[in-house]
């Protein structure tokens, strides 16, 4: 029922524009499997997931991931995990490796800030 929507209408009813992928609903639980595999383009999706704890000894369950995707279908996955001292870690994958990085050393990188700055 979709096929021989345009662009604008396919956005319209909540489907991606150049997403060439397609999924079946059944009681809406194909679509969350299909969000856990390839998460919608430059949507951010809070996740709880209790292994991630096991990626350090600071790290909760709590998450937020993004597909970041170019004009020209580039994407980069990012995520940001919550530590339990209160800061957090960005995540980032780089050839089937992953790196966390403190999300201050990322803001003090991209722009210059003192302390006080970062925190308020």
């Amino acid at each position: 029922h979709l096929h021989s929507l345009s662009a604008p209408q396919l956005v319209h009813r909540r489907e991606e524009r150049h997403e060439l992928g397609g999924y079946f609903i059944s009681n809406g639980n194909e679509r969350a499997i299909r969000l856990l595999i390839v998460p919608r383009r430059n949507h951010v999706t809070g996740i709880v997931r209790p292994s991630f704890r096991n990626r350090g000894p600071l790290f909760t369950p709590y998450a937020t991931v993004i597909r970041c995707a170019n004009s020209d279908q580039c994407s980069l996955t990012v995520g940001l995990h919550l530590l339990s001292s209160g800061s957090a870690r960005l995540r980032i994958t780089i050839s089937k490796n992953e790196f966390f990085l403190p999300v201050v050393l990322v803001l003090r990188a991209l722009r210059e800030c003192s302390d006080r700055e970062v925190y308020e």
